[in-house]
């Protein structure tokens, strides 16, 4: 996520830009925030270099999301299992 962002800024772009299953497209922005270029600082093979590396690590890091999440579902399973043998542990006499 931190070099996503970093990318992001190296290249100029803001919160303003839509990042959406892969696709980047910009709202309503005609020219290069910072130089004032239309294109852009860079050429469109760097523009299409830098454009699949966010697109790799947007795929990273939906994949990282997936893992934590399915450890989230596997720990709360866990504890709730043996927060329900603890409650049956104390109708148990010692």
């Amino acid at each position: 996520m931190f070099e996503r962002i970093k990318i992001e800024k190296e290249e100029g772009r803001g919160r303003d830009d839509v990042i959406r299953d892969g696709v980047i497209g910009e709202r309503g922005r005609t020219e290069h925030p910072r130089t004032g270029d239309p294109k852009g600082p860079s050429s469109s093979a760097e523009h299409d270099a830098v454009r699949s590396r966010i697109i790799k690590l947007n795929d990273k890091l939906k994949k990282l999301n997936s893992y934590s999440s399915l450890l989230n579902i596997l720990n709360l399973m866990s504890l709730t299992w043996h927060l329900v043998y603890l409650a049956q542990r104390l109708h148990t006499p010692c």
